[in-house]
């Protein structure tokens, strides 16, 4: 056998304290994309002249531009 437990609730009076509904919006049809370029360079050329140049012809879609690993290994051919 088990303990048997009754409750009441009164819903209407809840209602006030649940979080109001957040507005949403359409789905874009054009979702965002994240891409990587790479990039075989000189070692000692200056990481800031390329983002400069990438700014500069880069469009409105251009969110940011990152460092995001440096590979100083054999076979960049």
């Amino acid at each position: 056998r088990f303990p048997v437990s009754f409750g009441e609730f009164d819903f209407e009076a809840m209602i006030p304290l649940a979080p109001r509904m957040k507005r949403v919006q359409n789905i874009s049809r054009f979702p965002f994309v994240e891409r990587d370029l790479a990039l075989v360079m000189n070692k000692h050329q200056a990481v800031e002249e390329v983002f400069e140049i990438v700014k500069k012809t880069a469009n409105k879609h251009l969110h940011s531009i990152d460092v995001f690993d440096i590979y100083e290994g054999d076979n960049l051919e």
